[in-house]
């Protein structure tokens, strides 16, 4: 059997793989590089890109360690992100989309057939439902721009959900947010393989330059998981 091609297999996923800890530490370390050089527009569009999805996964890092018990802080509690946060991110998300398919054409009705009134009214899990639903109908937009910000919206919604699944102590709690840290992950990986990406035209007269938004001894760390790995401090604020 052939060897796969190596820029074809996600180290970022391949090497955080059973290491929640593992993965906290390298996406904090590029977020705070990339953010330092955020003057550089074309770093800043990897930045707007990439920062949702890593401060979603920190989030559900903090959310899913308060429901264990291993940390001691606070979540965002659901109906602050509904009624203060949600309103802000739908009015980015309908820039997004109205850049790309001007108000009130086929394209932008079918991704918003109800304009806002969907996230911002009815009861709240409906509106958490609302969130879902634009997730998927921006997953099977014909235009790969908009199927990658897919994961923006999805990042949110896992967001909601696990604010709302820590406030509830029922049975069985754990592992649903466990499985939700877990897609994050992959979501998160699939970002830092973008940064790379994009890193890689940028820098491609001086590959070296890659290197150093990129903790590297971790990326290169084979066989850590959780259990292996010393206590991580809180998780950064943003």
């Amino acid at each position: 059997m052939q060897k796969p091609w190596i820029f074809t297999s996600n180290t970022f996923e391949v090497n955080t793989e059973g290491s929640h800890k593992k993965m906290l530490a390298l996406a904090a370390d590029t977020e705070a590089k990339l953010k330092a050089e955020a003057n550089d527009l074309a770093i800043n569009a990897l930045y707007q890109a990439y920062f949702p999805v890593y401060d979603t996964y920190r989030q559900i890092y903090i959310n899913y360690d308060v429901a264990a018990g291993n940390y001691e802080g606070h979540t965002l509690n659901v109906e602050t992100i509904l009624k203060e946060n949600l309103p802000k991110e739908i009015k980015k998300w309908e820039g997004f989309v109205r850049g790309i398919y001007p108000e009130d054409t086929p394209e932008e009705h079918s991704i918003f057939p109800n304009k806002r009134s969907p996230f911002l009214q009815s009861t709240y899990e409906d509106r958490i439902s609302a969130v879902a639903s634009l997730a998927k109908r921006l997953s099977l937009d014909n235009n790969p721009t908009v199927q990658a910000y897919a994961s923006t919206v999805q990042s949110f919604y896992n967001l909601l959900i696990t604010a709302r699944e820590s406030q509830q102590n029922n049975e069985g709690l754990l592992g649903q947010l466990s499985d939700i840290r877990e897609e994050q992950r992959v979501l998160l990986a699939d970002e830092l393989y973008g940064v790379l990406g994009g890193l890689m035209q940028k820098f491609k007269a001086d590959p070296a330059q890659i290197t150093r938004f990129f903790d590297l001894s971790l990326i290169r760390e084979s066989g850590s998981t959780d259990e292996s790995l010393p206590d991580d401090a809180p998780p950064p604020e943003a």
